[in-house]
């Protein structure tokens, strides 16, 4: 009998990757928020990766992985002689020449190293601007402040604005200051309006308006100069800000569920679907032995659920709905609507 060997199909390799389509792996590509693939960690430019990776910090920390990779190479080439191409090497990164054309190295070729001639050349492009802010000493990024220049740094505008404008009233040039701070706060509020209107990804609580001046963010400074991610579920913390407050140890962490502030209505709390629970949520009996048709929420009928400031908390639709019908106080606390313990098991 001769040998022959039988063809055995072999499916692709599979290529896990935040890139989505843009992935320049080869192989089936499977999106994954926490993974970036060798070719795109190489050819992508890396603004761009972290864009994509929305502030998911296995992502991110792969990322800049790749950028002390770049920068080592960087030094050990430069060495020898050789220079990298300003679209590999990671000083140019922040320039805006460079930010025009993201995908510009989405290709699966290498950039060459230069000679010192044509390195010339390289030098002829403008290099990173030198960082600068708009209060100049008196920004608290580095010590000693920053060169003062016509907008706010990055580090600044993740302070609080009670913050912002407080050091602004201590500035010589605190009227200019105060334009700049409005403007930014103006700028806020039109990016989170087109975001919920079109349906996009939230801005971070921390830059949301609607939370600006709540007592918790005006007591928050991350202490970086990172840009905030964009998060799921409005009133929700980017990773950096949630990372930041739990190595702060701030207090207000104890009023948010996770990285989200506040607390689900209980009657949307996923926690309290078990069996025991069918007996709070059918509320008090009439004399007839039907409950009040106005208890438990129907979304046909009545208000989407808020946040709740409390954990096993009513939100304020529900409370306004429900804290009027006859036996709430069985159930619910009647001044701050939260269920009583011997219900929550």
């Amino acid at each position: 009998m001769s040998a022959v060997s039988e063809f055995i199909f072999k499916p692709p390799p599979i290529v896990e990757c935040i890139a989505r389509a843009r992935c320049l792996g080869i192989g089936k590509k499977i999106h994954h928020p926490d993974k970036c693939c060798v070719s795109c960690l190489k050819r992508h430019d890396p603004q761009q990766l972290r864009a994509w990776a929305s502030g998911n910090t296995s992502a991110l920390s792969l990322i800049g992985e790749e950028l002390d990779r770049k920068e080592t190479y960087k030094s050990n080439i430069e060495a020898h002689g050789r220079y990298l191409c300003a679209f590999e090497d990671p000083t140019y990164q922040h320039c805006r020449w460079r930010e025009s054309d993201l995908n510009l190295r989405g290709t699966r070729l290498d950039c060459t190293t230069l000679s010192p001639d044509q390195r010339r050349l390289r030098m002829m492009l403008a290099p990173p601007p030198r960082p600068h802010c708009a209060f100049g000493t008196a920004c608290d990024s580095k010590l000693g402040g920053q060169v003062k220049g016509p907008s706010i740094c990055s580090w600044c505008k993740n302070m609080s604005f009670q913050a912002l404008y407080s050091q602004a009233d201590a500035n010589a040039d605190g009227r200019q200051l105060k334009r700049l701070i409005d403007g930014y706060m103006h700028q806020l509020e039109q990016d989170s309006d087109e975001r919920i209107r079109k349906g996009w990804s939230y801005l971070c609580a921390c830059k949301d308006p609607e939370y600006s001046f709540q007592t918790w963010r005006r007591d928050f400074n991350p202490h970086d100069s990172r840009v905030c991610g964009t998060v799921r579920h409005r009133g929700q913390l980017c990773a950096r800000c949630y990372t930041k407050a739990q190595e702060q140890g701030c207090n207000w962490l104890e009023e948010c569920d996770g990285d989200r502030l506040g607390f689900p209505c209980v009657f949307e709390d996923a926690r309290l679907r078990r069996p025991t629970d069918i007996n709070w949520k059918m509320g008090p009996m009439d004399e007839q032995g039907y409950p009040d048709p106005n208890w438990e929420k129907d979304i046909r009928r009545h208000e989407r659920c808020g946040r709740a400031r409390r954990r096993y908390q009513l939100c304020q639709s529900c409370f306004n709905r429900t804290c009027e019908i006859r036996g709430f106080g069985r159930f619910f606390d009647t001044e701050w609507g939260t269920l009583h313990e011997g219900f929550r098991g």
